[in-house]
């Protein structure tokens, strides 16, 4: 036997006996209920951005400086067949960036670091031979991150000057020795020539061994000349140069911590969406207290 159909009317309770509109939102009353408290919703705003904003104002403030660092380049003979020259920074930009970082701790995690500090120590392009470091410092003031960057920065270029030294004078003393070697060997052409013309008018066995050996050394000091060119290539100062700054140490003007404005209304932000959500809870507090009366 077929059940029969029941017919709601509007308004009609359910099975349940609840009306249909007593869970339906009327927008209406909901509009009405933050009308009524307005006030409070932008007195709660309000007073939560005057707190934030007291708060951020008892922050000291942290200024930032920046410095930009070319590391030098020296070049160099590669040996091999055929000389060739090759380009190499003074120290690699990793190895200098890592040493930086672990000489004033900016990875230490826990550890209290005080003011002024090198907060950040990057590569800007490790794969070029001439590779640039950019250093950040931070300060209670723009005088004290840059007078402190200052001085890192005066460290760093002090350790490169003193590697660029090094291999520049081994590279010095390298061509002084060829240079030598060349003035020698020219002092002994001229004593062959000498002993050459004074035999010129003899075909005789020592004659012309004295011309091969002329021939011998002639070879040996084109060869050396070419290396003594091949060593001016790499000491020219397109080749071979000292690190540099490329950004002097420069300050911000405002600090870059605590972010005021950023930061106030974020927190009247949030002021009014909770006042906003207390509103909905409880209108929908007030409406199942009266659907339970």
């Amino acid at each position: 036997m077929a059940e029969p159909m029941i017919e709601y009317r509007p308004g009609q309770p359910d099975v349940a006996g609840r009306r249909p509109d007593q869970d339906e939102v009327d927008l209406r009353e909901l509009w009405e209920a933050f009308r009524r408290r307005r006030l409070a919703i932008l007195a709660t705003a309000l007073g939560s951005a005057l707190a934030a904003a007291v708060v951020v104002f008892l922050i000291p403030p942290t200024f930032e400086s920046r410095v930009v660092i070319q590391i030098g380049q020296v070049a160099q003979v590669a040996r091999g067949v055929g000389a060739q020259v090759a380009f190499v920074p003074l120290e690699r930009p990793k190895d200098l960036v890592d040493r930086l970082r672990e000489e004033h701790q900016v990875d230490a995690d826990g550890v209290p670091r005080p003011y002024p500090r090198v907060e950040a120590v990057a590569a800007v392009d490790d794969r070029n031979p001439s590779s640039i470091i950019e250093i950040t410092a931070h300060g209670r003031s723009a005088e004290e991150s840059q007078a402190f960057l200052e001085a890192v920065t005066d460290g760093v270029l002090g350790h490169l000057e003193g590697l660029f030294a090094q291999y520049v004078g081994v590279q010095r003393e390298e061509r002084g020795r060829l240079a030598a070697t060349v003035a020698r060997l020219e002092e002994e052409l001229v004593r062959l020539d000498r002993e050459i013309e004074s035999r010129a008018a003899r075909s005789d066995p020592m004659t012309a061994m004295l011309v091969l050996e002329k021939s011998r050394r002639l070879s040996e000091l084109n060869d050396l000349r070419g290396q003594i060119a091949l060593w001016d290539q790499v000491l020219s100062p397109t080749n071979t140069y000292e690190s540099r700054v490329i950004v002097e140490p420069t300050p911000r003007p405002s600090p870059v911590k605590p972010r005021k404005g950023l930061i106030i209304v974020m927190a009247g932000a949030l002021g009014f969406l909770l006042a906003a959500f207390g509103v909905l809870f409880g209108h929908a507090w007030s409406r199942t207290a009266r659907r339970a009366a």
